[in-house]
């Protein structure tokens, strides 16, 4: 008996040390986690743009954890939940309970695109002109609310389907579940004999015409409009902005000065419009741009002479008399209209339009006789 003692308490003596030997050996992953340690669990979505996760972060082994996901739109349906390590399909709900286990877990909520197409509303007959409500891009299968409303001097009569000609429903409002491809419903109406109108034909198809602006000296300044579409029998204001060291002159619309002012407000008729923005050097700026003149030196001297032309220049527009039509003779005319009058002014050749007058509109003349020299002719 005293031997099975003295056995036992041998046995006792040595568990300890067999015991503390085996905890200081580097931890086993296979076995089960020792007590206080972590787990990670990462949560994501794929593809990325379909919708967002929750839950992810670092826990205690063993604890019960919610993930949960949501979709960005009716357009992505939810799959299932995957374990992106093994591959294993975790969950195919939503939001789940997950029991962490040791080292890191990495959780996919996978979705898939569902196709979206356009639902299209149209009455029948057009001149009905009904309210209808309910269009719109919808995901397949999803039921769509749309509902009709009468129109003075109509009755709602039923719907179909314009795609298959289909008879859908005689009710105005109805649910209807939504195809994979663009579908169109019609809204058809009665006329109501008993009211005192009659359908109206249909109306006048909206025409728009284009309004160009451009400017004679791109560093002159800006526009608020280059190019645009405008009703026809509607307005457009346009304005015009000049640089330091420059002036605006005017709006010219083809060979006619139309406004003297900034703003210019336009009526479209039925052809295309252009307007040309006229800008010029500023007098009185340290430095004058090359080739134009503009201080005056004393009296008028005698037209010059060209030698291929015989006798003074007759060039309606030639203001300076050299035999040629250029912006040199328009900066004469503004000088003029000014009060200046500078050396060699040929005062026959400055009435451009004619009208018996010289102002602005002979200075946008002149601009319009550059750009279109086949139209330049001797008065």
């Amino acid at each position: 008996m005293i031997k099975k003692i003295l056995c036992f308490l041998s046995l006792m003596c040595i568990l300890p040390g067999w015991t503390l030997a085996q905890s200081n050996d580097d931890f086993n992953p296979t076995l089960p986690a020792e007590p206080g340690q972590l787990a990670r669990v990462v949560v994501s979505v794929s593809p990325v743009e379909a919708g967002s996760a929750s839950g992810g972060g670092t826990y205690k082994v063993g604890a019960s954890q919610r993930i949960s996901t949501s979709s960005a739109g009716a357009q992505w349906k939810f799959k299932q939940w995957r374990n992106a390590a093994t591959n294993a399909v975790v969950s195919t709900s939503t939001s789940f309970y997950y029991t962490t286990v040791w080292g890191t877990t990495k959780l996919v909520a996978e979705y898939e695109e569902l196709p979206v197409t356009s639902l299209t509303l149209e009455c029948e007959p057009k001149e009905a002109n009904a309210s209808l409500s309910g269009a719109g891009d919808y995901v397949q299968g999803v039921s769509c609310s749309v509902t009709a409303y009468n129109p003075t001097g109509f009755t709602f009569s039923h719907w179909t389907d314009k795609r298959t000609g289909a008879r859908l429903s005689t009710s105005r409002s109805f649910n209807f579940t939504k195809s994979g491809v663009k579908d169109t419903l019609v809204a058809h109406y009665n006329f109501t004999s008993s009211m005192p109108i009659e359908p109206t034909k249909p109306a006048d198809p909206i025409i728009y015409h284009k309004v160009t602006v451009t400017q004679n000296i791109a560093e002159g300044g800006s526009t608020s409009i280059k190019e645009t579409q405008v009703q026809v029998g509607k307005t457009l204001t346009v304005s015009a902005y000049n640089n330091t060291h420059y002036a605006f002159l005017g709006w010219m619309q083809g060979s006619e000065l139309v406004s003297q002012n900034s703003t210019y407000t336009l009526t479209m008729g039925n052809n295309d419009i252009k307007l040309e923005a006229l800008f010029d050097f500023a007098p009185g700026t340290p430095k004058e741009p090359e080739g134009t003149v503009i201080d005056p030196v004393g009296p008028i001297e005698p037209e010059p002479e060209d030698p291929e032309h015989e006798g003074p220049s007759t060039l309606l527009g030639d203001v300076n008399g050299d035999w040629k039509i250029d912006y040199t003779d328009a900066t004469y005319i503004k000088e003029y209209i000014n009060g200046n009058v500078l050396p060699g002014f040929v005062l026959e050749n400055a009435d451009v339009k004619p009208d018996g007058r010289i102002n602005a509109a002979d200075f946008g003349h002149i601009h319009y006789l550059i750009n279109h020299p086949d139209e330049q002719k001797r008065r």
